[in-house]
Formats: C-alpha cells, sequence, structure tokens
C-alpha cells in the first residue's frame, strides 16, 4: 500500500473515531439520572456533540422539558427579524417556582436599595432568596458549542438526581438564553450542512470549517449583536434586555468561541478596564474564574485569563451586565465549526469536546454562585446602596436639552428608559451654572428650558449611565504605557474594540452633566410622548412647507420620493406668511403634484413628529420667494448597495439596516463582484461600504471596471464612498475622485493647509473699506513660505506617524452649514474614526465637515499626539462634480453601529438630497 494512503486512512480512522466516542460519553460520569426525563437522544436521534443542533431541534427538546419537569418552564420573549422566536428556560426547584413572584420581588429590593423597609430584615431577604444566575449562548451564530452546551446543562439539571443538582435548584433561579442569534446560527448551520462532505475534513481552513460569506455571526442585517446591550438598535437586544433586567441576575454569563487553534479563555479580563468597573466584581470575578480553574484542571485542560480580553467598552453582554450589578463572565472555546480540527501540535479538538468545555464551565459558575448565594447576594445588594450615594466631585446629573430634533432625542431617552435608567422630565425653565459641555473646555451656565430631561445618577442604574453616557472616559497611564511600547516595538494595538462610544456624542444632542443635584421641579418619566401636529392650514392654495430639522422630517420626505411625487429643498433661509423656515425645509408645489398630495401628505405626517405648514402665496417676506430657483426639485433616489466577502461586514449592514430598516426606501444589493458587469443605468445612488482595503477594489474592478465607474457617473450617478472605499476612489491610480489621501500628497501639505486658511477666512468675512476703495498698504510683505523637507523624508515620518492610528476614537467636525450635505445640522458635530487614511481637499472639491485643529479635534477616546497632527484640519465629508455625476466620500463610517445620528444625517443626505442637489438632470421628453 502506498505511504499517502495509508496516511489518508489513518486520518480517516482517527478522524472517525473521535466523532464516534461522542457514542456513550457521558458529560458527568455516573451521573444518576430520573428515567421520566427524556434525555436529548431520545428525542432528537443523536447524542449531544455529534453535530450541531437546529433552532428547531432546540427549541422541540426544551418544549418536552417543559411538559415532563415541574422544574423547568420555558418562556418566549421576542422574536427575531426572520420571525423565530427568543425563547428562555426557568430552572429551579419546585418550591421556588410556588414562590416565583416572591422571589422577583425579593431580588427587585436588593436591586434598589430605596425599596427596603428600615423595619425591614434583610438579612432574612439573605437568608431566603435564591440568587439568579442568566446564562447566554450563541450571539454569534457561527459559534456553535454554546447552544449544543445550554440543552446539555438543561437536561442535566432537570434529570439528574444527586444532591448537588438539588442544591443548585433550591439555591438558585437558573435562567438559560440557549440560542441569542437563532438567525444567524441557521444562516451558517445551512451552510455546514451545504458543505459537509463524505470524508471529516479537520483543516480549519477548508470551507466546511470557514463557510462562506455572509457567514453567520451577525444577525438578519448582519449586525454583530454582542456590540449592541446599551444601543439597542436592534429588537433581539431590546427584548433581551428587558427580560434580564425583569430578573435583575447576581451573575451573567457570556458564552463564546474564538479561532480554532486556541484553547479556552474565562473573565477576568486584563486592562484596559473600565473605572466604572467596581469592587464587587473585581473580587467576584477572581474568584468564580479559581473555581472554573479547579473544573478544567481535573481534566487536564489548557486555558487562560486576561491577555487579549480587556473590558474597556460596555457594550459586550460580559461587559454590560458589570453596570446592570452582575458578576459578568466571558467564556471564549476554541471553535471546531461542529466538526474535527487539527490543531499546530498535531492534536484534534472535535465538537463534543468544545461542547463538553462550555458545559464544565456553565456548571462549575452555577456551583460557584449556589456556594457563595448568600455573600453573593450581601454583596451585591452593598454595591447597588454605593451606586446611589454619589461621591463629591462626582458627576451627579445629566442635562439633555429639548430641541429641534424632538425625534432623536426621544429615542436616546426610550433607549434609556429600556435599561431601567431613571429618567426626569423639567416641568419648569431653569437655570444651571458650573455645567460640563461636549464642546466646551471651561465651565458654563445655561438656561435649560421646559421640557429637558434630567438623569440624576444617585440610583440603582447610575453606574449603567455613566458609564454610557459620559463624554470622555479616561485610560490609566499604565495601560498607555503599555500600548504605546506595542506599537512602537511590534506596530500592533492592544485595543480590542473601540475606546470612545458616548450616547449624547453620537446621537449628536445638547447635553451637559453636573457634580452638583439638580433641584427642580420634575416629573418622572415613563416613557416618551411624540407630540402630534395638525396642519397649519391643511387646504392651501400654494403648497406645503416642513422644517428639515428633525429625523422624522427625512422619514416624510422619503415616503414622499417613493411615492414619486415633486418636491423642493431650500437652499436659503426664508420667512413666508410670519414663519421662518431653515435652510433645506421642505417644500411641495401644489402645482407640481397631483390632487392626491393633499390627502397623502396627511396621510404620511399623521404618526410622525413633523410640524406642516399650508401656505397660500409663493411671496417671502424675506429670503428667496417659493416660486424661485433657490427651491431645488429633488429626484426620487433609485439606491444600490455594493456588498460581498471584500465588503465590511460592520459597513455594509448598518447602511442595509439603516435605508431598509429605518427609512424603509427599496434598495437593490450588489455583488461586488459582479459590479463591472451590472447594467447601472437602473441606479441614481450608489454606495460603497468600506472595503476590507483601499486595494480591494481595484483589484475586483480592474481597469475595464472603474472605466465603466467612471462613466456612470459623469451620466449623472451619486457614487457614495465610505472609509476604506473613499481611499480607493481618492487614490492616485484609481483616478476617480480629485480628494487626495495624506501620504500621496505629501509635497503639497502647504498648498492643502492654505485651502484650509481660505475656507476659514470664508466663514469670517470682514470688510476693510479701506484697502478696497483706497491703496492697499504699501509695505505689507508677503506671507513667507516655509519650505517642504525632502519627500523621502516625508514619507518615512509619515509612515510612522499612521501606526498611532485613531483606535475608535470621537474626533469633533466643523460643518460648511450653507452645503446640502449638513442640512438640519448643527454647525459642529463628532464622528468616530477607526483608521490610518487621512484625506484632503482643495477648490473645486466642495468640504461639507471638516476635522477640527490640534487642540480641539479630540472629543473622546484614545488619540496619540501624533494621531492629532495627521488628522488637524483635514477633511471627513467631501462633494465634487464629474461629468452630469457627484462623487461624495466619508472619511470614516457615518452610521457606526447604527447610532452615530449626527454623521448619519449627512449620510441621508447624501442619498435622499443627492440625485436632485448634486447632479445635472436631464428632462425626459416623452
Amino acid at each position: 500500500m502506498r505511504p499517502y494512503l495509508i496516511l489518508f486512512i489513518s486520518i480517516t480512522l482517527f478522524c472517525f473515531n473521535s466523532l464516534s466516542q461522542v457514542e456513550g460519553f457521558q458529560f458527568v460520569p455516573d451521573a444518576n439520572y430520573n428515567s421520566e426525563i427524556p434525555p436529548p437522544k431520545s428525542i432528537l436521534g443523536y447524542d449531544i456533540g455529534t453535530k450541531p443542533l437546529r433552532y428547531g431541534e432546540i427549541i422541540h427538546y426544551l418544549k418536552t422539558l417543559d411538559e415532563k419537569s415541574e422544574e423547568v418552564q420555558l418562556v418566549e420573549f421576542g422574536k427575531t427579524y426572520e420571525e423565530r422566536s427568543l425563547v428562555y428556560l426557568i430552572i429551579t426547584s419546585k418550591n421556588n417556582f410556588s414562590r416565583i413572584e416572591e422571589i422577583k420581588n425579593s431580588i427587585a429590593k436588593l436591586s434598589d436599595p430605596r425599596k427596603i423597609n428600615s423595619k425591614e430584615n434583610i438579612n432574612q431577604v439573605f437568608e431566603k432568596t435564591p440568587a439568579v444566575v442568566w446564562l447566554g449562548y450563541g450571539i454569534h451564530g457561527d459559534e456553535l458549542s454554546g447552544p449544543d452546551a445550554a440543552v446539555q446543562l438543561a437536561y442535566h439539571l432537570v434529570a439528574n438526581n444527586d444532591e448537588v443538582t438539588k442544591k443548585l435548584k433550591d439555591e438558585l433561579i437558573i435562567l438559560i438564553d440557549p440560542m441569542q442569534n437563532p438567525d444567524g446560527r441557521e444562516r451558517y448551520l445551512t451552510q455546514m450542512q451545504q458543505w459537509k462532505s463524505e470524508i471529516i475534513n479537520s483543516d480549519a481552513q477548508s470551507i466546511q470549517h470557514t463557510g462562506l460569506w455572509p457567514w453567520g455571526r451577525g444577525n438578519h442585517y448582519l449586525f454583530d449583536m454582542n456590540r449592541d446591550w446599551f444601543l439597542l438598535v436592534h429588537p433581539e437586544t431590546q427584548a433581551r434586555v428587558k427580560t434580564i433586567l425583569s430578573w435583575n441576575p447576581q451573575v451573567f454569563v457570556d458564552a463564546h468561541e474564538m479561532g480554532s487553534f486556541d484553547t479556552y479563555l474565562f473573565s477576568p479580563a486584563g486592562p484596559p478596564l473600565n473605572p466604572n468597573m467596581n469592587e464587587f466584581n473585581h473580587r467576584w470575578r477572581k474568584i468564580f474564574s479559581q473555581d472554573q480553574a479547579k473544573a478544567f484542571d481535573q481534566y487536564g485542560w489548557s486555558y487562560y485569563t486576561r491577555e487579549w480580553n480587556d473590558e474597556w467598552y460596555p457594550g459586550y453582554g460580559s461587559g454590560w451586565s458589570l453596570y446592570i450589578g452582575a458578576i459578568g463572565i466571558l467564556y471564549e472555546q476554541a471553535q471546531t465549526d461542529g466538526s474535527i480540527v487539527k490543531r499546530p501540535d498535531g492534536t484534534y479538538l472535535n465538537f463534543r469536546d468544545a461542547v463538553h468545555r462550555q458545559f464544565v464551565s456553565s456548571l462549575a459558575n452555577l456551583k460557584t454562585t449556589s456556594k457563595n448565594r448568600k455573600n453573593i447576594l450581601q454583596e451585591y445588594f452593598d454595591a447597588k446602596k454605593n451606586d446611589i450615594t454619589i461621591k463629591k466631585g462626582d458627576p451627579q446629573s445629566f442635562i439633555f436639552v429639548a430641541n429641534k430634533n424632538i425625534t432623536r432625542l426621544n429615542d436616546l431617552i426610550e433607549k434609556l428608559l429600556m435599561q431601567n435608567i431613571e429618567v426626569e422630565i423639567l416641568e419648569t425653565d431653569i437655570r444651571i451654572d458650573n455645567l460640563h459641555s461636549i464642546w466646551e473646555k471651561k465651565l458654563i451656565s445655561k438656561n435649560i428650558p421646559k421640557g429637558s430631561f434630567i438623569v440624576n445618577l444617585d440610583q440603582p442604574m447610575g453606574r449603567l449611565a455613566k458609564t454610557i453616557l459620559e463624554f470622555d472616559p479616561r485610560i490609566d497611564n499604565k495601560t498607555l504605557e503599555i500600548e504605546r511600547k506595542k506599537l512602537e516595538k511590534e506596530k500592533q494595538s492592544k485595543m480590542y474594540d473601540v475606546t470612545a462610544w458616548s450616547l449624547p456624542i453620537a446621537y449628536d444632542v445638547e447635553c451637559y452633566w453636573t457634580d452638583n443635584k439638580i433641584k427642580a421641579r420634575t416629573n418622572k418619566l415613563a416613557h416618551t410622548t411624540i407630540p402630534s401636529y395638525n396642519i397649519d392650514n391643511p387646504s392651501p392654495k400654494y403648497g406645503y412647507i416642513f422644517e428639515y430639522s428633525d429625523d422624522s422630517a427625512l422619514k416624510l420626505l422619503s415616503l414622499l420620493l417613493e411615492k414619486g411625487y415633486k418636491v423642493r429643498s431650500a437652499r436659503e433661509p426664508f420667512t413666508i406668511e410670519g414663519i421662518s423656515f431653515e435652510r433645506g425645509s421642505i417644500l411641495i408645489r401644489l402645482n407640481e403634484n397631483p390632487e392626491s398630495i393633499k390627502s397623502d401628505i396627511i396621510l404620511f405626517a399623521k404618526n410622525l413628529p413633523v410640524k406642516l405648514y399650508g401656505v397660500n402665496t409663493a411671496l417671502s417676506t424675506s429670503g428667496p420667494d417659493l416660486g424661485g430657483n433657490d427651491f431645488i426639485l429633488l429626484e426620487k433616489p433609485k439606491v444600490a448597495i455594493v456588498t460581498g466577502p471584500q465588503i465590511s461586514l460592520g459597513s455594509f449592514s448598518t447602511i442595509w439596516h439603516l435605508i431598509d430598516a429605518k427609512i424603509k426606501m427599496n434598495a437593490s444589493i450588489l455583488n461586488v463582484d459582479g459590479l463591472q458587469y451590472f447594467d447601472l443605468r437602473k441606479y441614481n445612488v450608489l454606495i460603497l461600504p468600506s472595503s476590507n482595503s483601499p486595494q480591494t477594489l481595484s483589484q475586483i474592478l480592474g481597469k475595464e471596471g472603474i472605466n465603466k465607474l467612471k462613466k456612470w457617473i459623469e451620466n449623472g450617478g451619486t457614487l457614495i464612498g465610505i472609509a476604506n472605499s473613499a481611499a480607493f476612489l481618492a487614490d492616485t491610480s484609481t483616478g476617480i475622485s480629485k480628494v487626495r489621501l495624506r501620504h500621496q500628497a505629501l509635497n503639497e501639505l502647504n498648498i492643502y493647509n492654505d485651502e484650509f486658511k481660505r475656507e476659514k477666512n470664508i466663514s469670517n468675512i470682514k470688510i476693510d473699506s479701506v484697502k478696497i476703495w483706497d491703496s492697499p498698504e504699501a509695505n505689507q510683505k508677503p506671507e513667507e513660505r516655509k519650505s517642504n523637507p525632502d519627500l523621502k523624508i516625508l514619507e518615512i515620518e509619515d509612515e510612522y506617524l499612521r501606526t498611532f492610528m485613531p483606535r475608535g476614537a470621537i474626533l469633533a467636525l466643523t460643518l460648511d452649514q450653507e452645503n446640502w450635505l449638513t442640512f438640519g445640522m448643527e454647525e459642529r458635530c463628532g464622528a468616530i474614526v477607526s483608521s490610518s487614511n487621512v484625506f484632503l481637499s482643495k477648490q473645486p472639491i466642495q468640504t461639507a465637515a471638516r476635522f477640527k485643529s490640534f487642540d480641539n479635534i479630540r472629543l473622546s477616546g484614545l488619540l496619540w499626539p501624533e494621531a492629532r497632527r495627521r488628522w488637524e484640519n483635514s477633511t471627513y465629508l467631501t462633494r465634487e462634480a464629474m461629468g452630469n455625476g457627484q462623487i461624495i466620500l466619508f472619511a470614516g463610517e457615518p452610521n457606526f453601529r447604527g447610532y452615530f445620528f449626527g454623521t448619519q444625517r449627512m449620510l441621508l443626505n447624501s442619498i435622499l438630497l443627492g440625485p436632485g442637489w448634486g447632479t445635472n438632470k436631464v428632462v425626459d421628453l416623452e
């Protein structure tokens, strides 16, 4: 027999034997299971760990447990985008079930010490109340072992008759969330089934293990839901958070998988650690870790803590749970994709092994909680007491000022209320001194109008509120030293995720904080109220007008354009019939539209907080008249979004969700691999989400595809490029945009700096009549220019500076409010940036948004001085003409994670206003 054939047979037999060992395997050796409780195999036809369970199988088995045992209750708590049920399992003793509401009420009291009666014996609550443990699995759909371990754990807890398990059910309320992302899991398992081969393949890079785009990590819209815990963009997260907070758990487990060649990671995390973490969590994470390590040591398994895992961003499940008061615990198991993987050390890891480790971890954490139940409850209560006591000098209150964009502010306040953060509404105008602002470096005083919102931090969720609202948390110096050394020596960062996330900055709302308790007449808010408006003069003679400042105005505009109505946008502010309107306001002329506009506009506006005005004349008292050319006719956007394996899922998902789920506009989704072959004439807006690298699109499109793209733009198309795709368009080798990447324009930095100064002067024009009408100063000398150093030196310096790129920092923008891309916005906003690509622009390119100067550019997050130097005064948003069309470039992600509403508005303007404002239209002859 030939050697290679012997080797092939040996490997195949090994893989087969490894998988066949599942037969007869016991997750807990010699467990005494109740024969009346059916094991998974009797219902599903195979043992847990043989292959990954499908969604329907998991639901079916959990329903069976619910039917067969009085110690189980299966609860549906929500639906996914694809209409799959989200469920969790309650497991506890029959006695606990008989008093479940009493237990929930007791835990609720511990979570809010203000509810404890002074005469109440709190020690009795500690003695009699079970601790609550939430176990969550599979929030990333392609991390398969967790949900299967959840099913095995449920069976073990319900069926095992030993004293340890009975004690767990007596001492604990165990809540198992078995499958946090069923849409993603089903998508991925369908791929695994499709690529399953007769011969088991242990190669981790084979398609049987990697799957294909869009894989299964995200939900239906491909969002990473393990970044959404406090953002609450998606219904899955909203339903889950509501359910978790109804139970107030003391322990929260978030089970994941990681690379196939790794081992197993669990908490505690390493630096950077968020300074809002309390001592309760620091102490108990170590205790849980020690017990988990002992459980693994019994099997001789490899594991580790800390390393790459940090606890800075509060939007992971294990992170968010810390700030609601729970002990947050993370698992990361090396993945096998439901099969078997050969590792670099020559060993094999199979799916059953992965499931077993998740099972053992879960059981170990339950035992630690049971063993320490009373102490955990007491320290949980003490921590909550500390949370409602604010130290002198710390933030006491956040103030959200009521403004023109009530829809956006309401959305933010609703997200706080969903997380049980108490919000109050001002019943009267007040003046507050010593306020800390997002934008001002010194303390300010401010008149705060009635209807504004107050979040006082002396509340049970005060720690969570501070964590997600504070403007600028700081990383400790020791961690910064480690980060700096890693960047200098290895050109790599230790930061796992973004370094900034502040909700008020991302939402672009007016917000302040103070270290003094606000004393004013307020009402506690249960929910926000959407104002409803009657149309002023619903039967006008000339037309309708509405302001463009509220986010709901964009939804109304989208509806009107989708219906085919003729809609116009104001170039300048104007006043008519005693009412003033800002630039960007929307005009609907009756003489340009069918009679149905009157009934439709009433219908569209009925559920939107948009104030509509009917006007009887086209004659303005100031500003342009309504019948003139300063009201630009908009065009219905016909949108295509490019996507595929070479496009960032994080970028594409946010744009798709925004257009489809939020604005509810029709959009085609085009595979990037076929872009050079598609008939692009169908579309007038083409969006290029960020590509994996600036070079990716050049490689895919080639010269022919790039030329086709140019011709489409020249014929009237609006091309929108995001982040890396913007860098592709600006690259000198592409020849599409005249915007330049800094590292390709080093010998022209003086020219671009002069352009910035010219722009700045335009916004502060002062007329010196003497210089105009009389002779200028004879002795005035021209400004001396500094010559640029040698180009090679500049290139070496720039390459070094790029190492210190922003790591998910929020940078300050100055907006050109006369540019239609910023309509509906104030003069400044924050943008999140994670890139080394810096963009430069000069006339005739229009720069709608530009980063601020060195001293003022950083709003929040880590920004090294080297990055300040590269990014200061560079461009964020540009628009340039090309033939009859236009190119719009964003330097970063304008809709990052679906919650950066400030920069999101610019993206929506580019889509909704772009085809009308920025292109030369041809009159159709029918």
